[in-house]
């Protein structure tokens, strides 16, 4: 009983400390160019939040739902080197990882190689689904997306892999430029914020990539929680849109409205299905199928594709869950199932 009560102090005083890092000196940026930093912390448009009593309510609430010591093992592909600047091709590689080969170029985001989601590789959530792509099959990457610094979106090791591999150009949110230098100097990054873009005119197909809001949180470790800013991305050539949610809550859909209003609708959008329950602590930051297919309404996208599910096990909900989920949501908002897929890792699609 003893041990029992200081483990719970122990855990109180943690969860209550985790909600004042905020007062801590940000040591990722000084002040960057957007409005929605207040000296120290970056913060969500409005609404939703959870306070340090919500979040330690919200640990002992957690079931941990049962998964398979090992997944399903799915052939993985080896995709073309390059594909002509009119061509469009989108691979699932896993969890939060796709291969965007577009105006000529090769993508990916959140590139994500590593057996756990963890600063150690002992323990941490692990992965249960191999990637669909080898790394050593990838085709030549161009740039790499980066949304947010939680382990299972930036992953140190697979990063290092990417440089001395092909030394792509990284795209990412400010403060998060500042992670990837420290851990490995010879990158080359470009941090923005949100609306903020990049263009790159050296091919046949100029192409755009800017930065897109989103309800979502950051963190490494206890003492940098939203020291570093996150969003989504809407990847746009002359002739298509692909737009990658990254992490993020639903949030009454009003991020979503908003880009399809500034940037149009996207022909193919990429957002969250998986780490949605306990909703008390996971709704403010993670969808759930039933809002992902409202996310692709609001953004009129021709196509989405579901990710983050069924590879690490981050929430309470169970394996396969998100996809039976994602049936029902189509079903009561009315969406074809043609329009949301949920791709099995090595599966692709392409556009004409």
């Amino acid at each position: 009983m003893r041990l029992l009560k200081l483990c719970l102090l122990i855990t109180i005083l943690l969860a209550s400390f985790y909600g004042t890092t905020r007062w801590f000196r940000n040591s990722y940026v000084k002040r960057p160019p957007v409005p929605n930093f207040d000296g120290r912390v970056f913060l969500n448009d409005a609404g939703e939040t959870l306070s340090p009593l919500d979040r330690l309510q919200g640990l002992f609430q957690r079931t941990g739902a049962t998964w398979p010591d090992a997944g399903i093992i799915y052939p993985t592909r080896i995709p073309q080197k390059r594909l002509p600047p009119h061509k469009v091709e989108v691979t699932y590689v896993g969890h939060a990882t796709f291969l965007l080969q577009i105006g000529g170029k090769n993508i990916l985001t959140n590139p994500m190689w590593g057996d756990r989601a963890s600063s150690v590789t002992f323990m941490g959530p692990k992965r249960l689904t191999q990637p669909g792509i080898k790394i050593d099959d990838l085709p030549p990457i161009d740039y790499v997306l980066i949304s947010d610094n939680q382990y299972d979106h930036m992953d140190s090791e697979t990063i290092k892999q990417l440089i001395t591999r092909d030394w792509p150009t990284f795209i990412t949110f400010y403060g998060n430029d500042a992670l990837i230098k420290k851990n490995h100097p010879r990158a080359h990054v470009i941090p923005f914020g949100w609306w903020g873009e990049t263009h790159f005119d050296d091919g046949e197909a100029p192409l755009k990539i800017i930065g897109c809001p989103a309800h979502h949180s950051s963190s490494r470790h206890f003492l940098d929680r939203d020291k570093a800013l996150w969003g989504g991305f809407m990847i746009k050539t002359p002739k298509h849109r692909i737009y990658f949610s990254g992490g993020t809550g639903y949030h009454h859909g009003k991020h979503f409205r908003m880009i399809q209003a500034k940037l149009g609708r996207p022909d193919i959008a990429i957002l969250p299905l998986g780490s949605y329950e306990p909703r008390r602590i996971m709704q403010p930051f993670h969808m759930n199928p039933d809002d992902a297919v409202k996310a692709h309404r609001d953004l009129g996208a021709r196509l989405s594709i579901g990710m983050q599910f069924d590879v690490f096990g981050l929430g309470d909900e169970a394996y396969h869950q998100a996809e039976a989920d994602l049936s029902i949501a189509r079903v009561l908002n009315k969406v074809p199932a043609d329009d949301f897929m949920a791709l099995t890792p090595g599966r692709f699609v392409a556009l004409p």
